[in-house]
């Protein structure tokens, strides 16, 4: 079994600061060149877009008139999916991605929980968030109706999002891809996401990405985050990296990820579902 490895690099201004950046993993034999950056608080602005994370595209209508606005959420995942050319630049790539969105939904209708879905490129300030649903409980009124209700709210919710990712990834694709990508700027846009629960509501952050970025510096907290995890290292629509390279870049972001306040955390080759 092989996966994928993008191998690029850049060069970013923050400001009129110039920053060099750095592969993860840039050897021309895939071999990691580096672990994952060490973040100290420079470098990075907050992730901030035209439409900011924090206040989100909203919830598609055809979700909205068919959830429970009353009933709390019982969690809410942040999902940061990575737009960066090496990972959706062939069909196969896309719908991957795609497929675990919609997957994500299901199980967020599930267990009643609200889902934020952004993206990330190659700067911390291209984070833009595709979808922000407060709920994604089902209504219904009464207790004979629930299992009809759950599945309809699931198959209009798992259609709504794929077109609201779709077009996202559509628009990305006519844009220029540049090279490098800012995994760090992706879970800095999680951690900067404003939460769509109640407090005291856990929160879970979930990454999907080939895990190759750039050595950045910035400040970011995860603590905050019940778990954290990123699926899908390694596995990009380029190059391939063989598994046991990819397994030990997982086992680097668990470390990076430990060091940054996560529970939990999880890097993992596998895709989320």
């Amino acid at each position: 079994m092989r996966v994928g490895i993008s191998a690029s690099g850049s060069r970013r201004r923050y400001g009129g600061t110039a920053m060099a950046v750095l592969l993860l993993s840039g050897c021309a034999n895939g071999a990691m060149s580096s672990a994952p950056p060490t973040v100290n608080a420079q470098g990075l602005r907050p992730a901030e877009a035209g439409e900011p994370v924090g206040s989100g595209s909203g919830c598609p209508a055809e979700i909205n008139r068919i959830v429970d606005t009353e009933a709390p959420a019982t969690a809410e995942t942040i999902l940061a999916l990575d737009f960066s050319g090496s990972f959706l630049s062939n069909d196969a790539a896309r719908e991957r991605i795609r497929s675990q969105a919609r997957a994500l939904v299901e199980q967020s209708v599930e267990r009643g929980q609200a889902l934020r879905i952004l993206s990330f490129t190659k700067t911390a300030s291209g984070a833009n968030t595709i979808v922000a649903c407060p709920s994604l409980t089902a209504k219904y009124n009464n207790a004979a109706a629930r299992s009809r209700k759950i599945e309809n709210l699931k198959r209009k919710a798992t259609a709504a999002v794929d077109v609201a990712v779709e077009s996202a990834i559509t628009v990305r694709m006519t844009q220029k891809h540049g090279r490098g990508t800012s995994i760090v700027g992706g879970f800095l846009a999680i951690a900067e996401s404003a939460s769509q629960v109640r407090p005291g509501t856990p929160r879970d952050a979930v990454m999907f990405s080939d895990g190759q970025g750039m050595d950045e510096d910035a400040a970011i907290d995860l603590s905050g985050f019940r778990t954290v995890s990123l699926y899908g290292v390694g596995a990009n629509a380029g190059l391939s990296m063989d598994t046991p390279t990819a397994v030990a870049a997982a086992a680097r972001w668990v470390h990076w990820l430990t060091g940054h306040g996560a529970k939990s955390p999880n890097a993992s080759t596998q895709a989320m579902f």
